[in-house]
């Protein structure tokens, strides 16, 4: 198939997690639209599926077949329809989600190994990606969208790198986080490293800055998670065992007075932006593995997670002011092709 076209599938297909492995969830800067990998499709769904169910079932979600192997993360510009998905070959495909045939405008080798996290700047004119290479200790790279370029090739890290960030107010900063407990500070432009420092007692699998203000959490299958400074990269706070397993992934509420985790545990939780928890919100009464929370999005009157069994969960806006959640207000299955 031609890449850059929509695929016409009839029903929308279901994320595509891997066990172990966080599963970063994209949303658009209006919170209408999320994203997704499933298999070889990067699926981006609208909002209107859950919320008007009488909707003509090929509206409710697009899906881009630029990528030739799995997709392994989507996510959105923050100023306007462009994508960045990657995939398990190395691959950045920039794309268009509002052309009518998802034209793509680059696609880019940055590594040679799978891309597990994208982000943009808050120009929306770079793209920072970052995984895993089986033949250098390169771990990512910054990427000039206007000009068609590399800006900086990232390293220093020991693993794979897990999760990026870009702090939304210059000077531009990036933050990558990696299986050697190490989170990386870069500057720029020009980029360069300014620092690598250890900030876990094991694999730091998400990282997020909050779009409003200057903090950024990391979460770690340490059980913790760190508050910081966006500006400085230093830690505010440290909130250990926040959970019973695995921490994934981080998200932030539109106003950034709130956060949520997911875990391996089986649960989501929201927490202030100071560290108080909030709200637990569970899957089932008797979860099992495939309950297991592998990513976790805000949207618009929405908190949506993912289960490793590929589940969408969502909980309305309302019910996130209960202290404990019995379980989700809608699940939505889908199938994997």
């Amino acid at each position: 198939m031609e890449k850059g076209c929509a695929v016409a599938w009839k029903y929308p297909m279901a994320p595509s997690p891997s066990r172990g492995m966080p599963f970063h969830v994209g949303v658009n800067p209006k919170g209408t639209r999320f994203g997704y990998p499933s298999q070889d499709n990067a699926v981006l769904r609208e909002l209107s599926v859950f919320s008007n169910l009488s909707k003509d079932l090929k509206n409710w979600f697009i899906a881009f077949d630029g990528h030739s192997k799995s997709v392994s993360t989507v996510q959105f510009s923050t100023v306007n329809d462009k994508i960045a998905s990657g995939d398990i070959l190395g691959n950045v495909n920039i794309w268009n989600s509002d052309h009518p045939t998802l034209m793509s405008s680059w696609d880019i080798l940055v590594l040679q190994g799978p891309i597990h996290d994208a982000c943009f700047s808050d120009d929306g004119e770079r793209v920072a990606a970052v995984g895993e290479n089986t033949h250098s200790g390169k771990f990512g790279g910054i990427l000039n969208i206007k000009l068609k370029k590399t800006d900086c090739e990232m390293s220093a890290h020991g693993g794979r790198a897990l999760g990026v960030t870009m702090k939304p107010k210059r000077p531009m900063k990036v933050f990558s986080v990696s299986e050697d407990n190490t989170m990386n500070s870069f500057q720029g432009p020009p980029f360069s490293l300014i620092k690598n420092e250890k900030i876990h007692g094991n694999f730091i699998n998400g990282i997020r800055a909050c779009p409003v203000n200057n903090l950024m959490v990391t979460v770690s299958s340490d059980k913790s998670f760190h508050i910081l400074n966006s500006d400085s990269g230093e830690i505010i706070k440290t909130i250990k065992d926040a959970h019973t397993g695995s921490i994934y992934s981080v998200c932030w509420f539109e106003d950034g007075a709130r956060f949520a985790t997911c875990s391996a545990d089986k649960t989501v939780k929201v927490w202030s932006q100071e560290g108080e928890l909030l709200s637990t919100l569970s899957i089932a009464e008797n979860p099992a593995i495939e309950d297991m929370q592998m990513g976790v999005a805000k949207i618009q009157g929405y908190l949506l997670s993912v289960s490793l069994s590929g589940d969408i969960n969502l909980w309305q806006d309302q019910t996130l002011t209960a202290k404990e959640v019995s379980k989700p207000d809608q699940v939505i299955s889908g199938h994997n092709v």
